[in-house]
C-alpha cells in the first residue's frame, strides 16, 4: 500500500513526491524499498508482491523497485482510501487459488527486528490459514502515543500464544485517552498489517461491502489486464471513499490479534522520525551529506541533496528542507504545524488572486 500522501511531513513530503519515496532515516533505502525488502522476506519473489500506489507516483515506484513487475504495479486514478485499493489489489491475485494467502503492508512503517517481523508474519500466516480468519499485526504499545491507532483485546481459548480475540478499534485518540490505552495493558499499537487468504477478504468485501464490490463486477470478468487501466479510471469515481479499517475491520466478527515485538515505527510525524533515527553525541538525528552542527543539541535536522547547512546554537529544533520549502520550528510545537501551514496557504491563494487581479486590471 504506497497510496498515502504524508502530509504531515512538510517541506520534504508534498503531493508530487510523497514520503515513502524517501529516505527519511538515512539508511540507503527508501521506505518503499524496505517495504518491498521485507515482502520479498516473506514471499520469496518478485513476481508475488503487487505496489498499489496512486497513478501521479506510478514512475516513481518504477523507478525505486526496477525488480517489480511492470503489470504489477497498480495505479489508482484517484485516491480512494484503502478499502477501494485493497479490494483492487485482490482483484489482481485472479489466477491464483483462493485459499492462497495475502499479506497487506503499509509501506510507511520502520521496523528495526527483520527476523522477529517475519517470525511473527509467519506465524500469522499459519494460524489465520489453519482456522481461516483475518489476523491483524499489533505491538505492544512502549508509550502513550496519540498519532497511532490502537486495537483492544481479549484471551482466545481456541487460539495460539500471542493471539487473541479483537474487541475495539481506536484511531488516534486523545492524549487522555492514548494514556488510558497505554496503563490498561489490553490495548496494542495496530500496525495497519493483515493477514489472511483471499478468499475471507473477499468474503468480508461481499458481507460488508456489497456496493464495492458490485462497482468492480465488469473488472472482475474481463481476462485482458491490458482493458484494466480504462476500466479503473471509470470504476474509481463511483466508489466509497473509505479505509479499510471503517469499511471493514470495525464491522466485521471473528477477527484475531497477533502480537509481535519487532521494532516497529509508523514514521507520520518528524518526532518519530526523530525518536527512531540513530543521533550523535549531542542528540542530533541528522540527515543530509554536508551538514555542519556547533553548539547544537537534540535537532532533528533533514537536509536534502548536496545543500550545504550550517547549525549553530540550536536546540530542540526541526529542520527541515525541500526544493521549494524550508521548516525550522521547536519540536515540542510539531503539532501544531498543521495548522500554520492552513495560515500559510491561505496566505499564498490570497497573494495569487491578488497577483490574477493585478494582471487582469
Amino acid at each position: 500500500m504506497a497510496g498515502g500522501s504524508g502530509s504531515r511531513l512538510w517541506p520534504v513530503s508534498r503531493t508530487e513526491k510523497p514520503k515513502q519515496f524517501y529516505d527519511l532515516m538515512g539508511t540507503g533505502r527508501t521506505m518503499l524499498q524496505h517495504t518491498f525488502d521485507r515482502a520479498l522476506s516473506l514471499c520469496g519473489g518478485a513476481e508475488q508482491i503487487r505496489v498499489i500506489t496512486q497513478a501521479r507516483w506510478g514512475d516513481l515506484v518504477r523507478e525505486q523497485l526496477p525488480d517489480l513487475p511492470e503489470d504489477h504495479l497498480l495505479l489508482e486514478p484517484i485516491r480512494k482510501q484503502t478499502a477501494t485499493a485493497t479490494y483492487y489489489g485482490l482483484l489482481s491475485l485472479a489466477g491464483h487459488g483462493s485459499s492462497d494467502s495475502v499479506i497487506i503492508l503499509p509501506c510507511d512503517h520502520y521496523v528495526t527486528d527483520q527476523e522477529s517481523f517475519i517470525s511473527t508474519l509467519s506465524q500469522a500466516i499459519v494460524h489465520a490459514m489453519e482456522r481461516q480468519w483475518i489476523q491483524v499485526i499489533g505491538v505492544k504499545p512502549t508509550r502513550p502515543e496519540p498519532n497511532y491507532g490502537y486495537v483492544q483485546y481479549v484471551q482466545d481459548s481456541e487460539a495460539e500464544t500471542d493471539v487473541y480475540k479483537v474487541k475495539t478499534f481506536t484511531d488516534q485518540p486523545t492524549p487522555e485517552l492514548a494514556n488510558t490505552f497505554y496503563r490498561s495493558g489490553d490495548f496494542a499499537w495496530y500496525t495497519g498489517i493483515k493477514v489472511g487468504s483471499v478468499q475471507a477478504f473477499m468474503d468480508l468485501y461481499q458481507r460488508w461491502m456489497p456496493d464495492l464490490v458490485d462497482a468492480f463486477a465488469e473488472l472482475t470478468v474481463t481476462p485482458d489486464r491490458s482493458l484494466w487501466p480504462a476500466m479503473v479510471a471509470k470504476i474509481f469515481p463511483r466508489c466509497e471513499s473509505a479505509s479499510f479499517r471503517e469499511g471493514i475491520l470495525d464491522k466485521a466478527e471473528g477477527l484475531r490479534l497477533q502480537l509481535g515485538d519487532f521494532g516497529w515505527g509508523d514514521l507520520t510525524y518528524w518526532a518519530e522520525i526523530y525518536r527512531e533515527h540513530d543521533k550523535d553525541y549531542f542528540g542530533n538525528a541528522v540527515n543530509g551529506s554536508q551538514v555542519a552542527l556547533f553548539d547544537a543539541h537534540n535537532n532533528m535536522i533533514h537536509i536534502t541533496g548536496q545543500r550545504i547547512a550550517l547549525i549553530d546554537g540550536l536546540e530542540n529544533f526541526i529542520v527541515a528542507d525541500s526544493p521549494d520549502g524550508i521548516l525550522v520550528c521547536p519540536r515540542e510545537k510539531e503539532a501544531e504545524l498543521r495548522q500554520r501551514l492552513a495560515v500559510l496557504r491561505r496566505q499564498q491563494n490570497e497573494k495569487s488572486a491578488q497577483d490574477k487581479g493585478s494582471r487582469n486590471s
